[in-house]
């Protein structure tokens, strides 16, 4: 058994956390870490599956308390047949056990127009269909999108939908002039009833349209990442006024690891991405220092609501944080480089049934 004595709760509490173990470990926090639920990080793209990057990023996921994952396809395999869909789970799994990671992985399928049929068949081993292709140059015919939202309403599938790529110039396939890819999606959605879910949304004129369609009664979830959260644009403060208004459903890391964003996070002597999953939690507990979000709120945006979108099962995975935690960090934009307090960090984590310690070097764990 291992027991963690003394450590807070949400509710002001102090418990004995324990963990089934064939080894005999006991820590006091003494009152000082907070015991929150994992993080669920619903929106990365890790790459390809056992290369060098793709176990690092997964490991530093986990260090910064995240224990599951939902995965978008990547060029070597972009998942949109049943076979293709179960090949990259048989290598995750294989990857995962060599890597003695017990993590919780899901993936998306992308929605392409040769395959549709196979959405229906693969359903039981992913997530959502992703409309992925890429805007500018792809036409997407509109009997097209007729049938992936008609399959999609018909499997309960929701259609995962890039709001990015709103911002890809030239849009040369507006079905209406004036329309955009948001409405387009809204439209079918509407027309056989499916759900929708958006990611990386950025911009008021999103929020006023989706807002408008939740009135219809059209299922949409929302989704924002640290890149619009955290960037130095005051414009983009409205995105917290939409988050604890609960117009924004989720925060997902929002990490390709083959594509640079504009922003980085020098630490602990590496440049990483805003959004990279090491720091999605960091973030999330510095802004509620900064009184911009509470404890509770980022809870239900890193895991309780993805509950109401996919239906999977909340594990007792855990993460205990020091909410004092201080790390100095850089953020760098373009030349541009600012000094920033990261404060709150995971001291361990509760990884189905083994607890992990993170560390500057990496993380050790403790039972078996």
């Amino acid at each position: 058994m291992i027991v963690i004595k003394n450590v807070k709760t949400l509710e002001g509490s102090q418990i004995d956390y324990k963990i089934e173990s064939e080894k005999t470990v006991e820590i006091d926090a003494h009152g000082e870490y907070l015991l929150l639920p994992s993080v669920i990080d619903s929106h990365v793209s890790l790459g390809e599956v056992g290369s060098s990057s793709w176990n690092i990023n997964v490991q530093s996921a986990l260090c910064g308390g995240v224990t599951t994952l939902f995965d978008f396809p990547d060029a070597s395999n972009p998942c949109s047949t049943v076979s293709g869909i179960e090949q990259k789970r048989h290598d995750v799994d294989k990857n995962l056990d060599h890597l003695q990671l017990p993590l919780n992985y899901f993936l998306y399928a992308k929605a392409e127009e040769k395959h549709f049929d196979q959405i229906g068949l693969a359903k039981s081993y992913m997530m959502g269909a992703a409309i992925m292709g890429d805007f500018s140059t792809h036409v997407i015919q509109d009997e097209h999108w007729d049938k992936i939202f008609s399959i999609a309403a018909w499997e309960d599938i929701p259609i995962v939908f890039n709001a990015m790529n709103e911002n890809i110039q030239p849009l040369k396939h507006r079905f209406e002039e004036g329309e955009s890819l948001l409405e387009k999606a809204i439209f079918y959605a509407k027309k056989q009833n499916a759900r929708l879910y958006f990611l990386n949304l950025s911009k008021q004129s999103e929020m006023n349209l989706i807002n408008e369609a939740k009135k219809q009664s059209i299922l949409i979830y929302t989704e924002t990442t640290p890149e619009h959260l955290f960037s130095n644009d005051p414009d983009k403060e409205f995105l917290w006024d939409c988050i604890n208004n609960k117009m924004i459903d989720l925060i997902g890391s929002g990490f390709h690891a083959t594509l640079q964003t504009n922003v980085r996070i020098h630490y602990n002597g590496t440049n990483c991405s805003i959004n990279h999953p090491l720091l999605l939690l960091p973030q999330l507990l510095t802004a509620y220092r900064q009184g911009k979000i509470s404890i509770e709120r980022i809870v239900a945006l890193t895991r309780t609501n993805l509950k109401d979108l996919f239906p999977i099962a909340l594990d007792r995975n855990a993460v205990i944080v020091d909410l004092e935690r201080v790390h100095l960090a850089k953020r760098i934009l373009g030349h541009q480089e600012e000094e920033i307090k990261l404060i709150g960090w995971p001291v361990y984590v509760v990884l189905n049934g083994r607890l992990l310690t993170p560390s500057e070097s990496g993380y050790t764990f403790s039972g078996v």
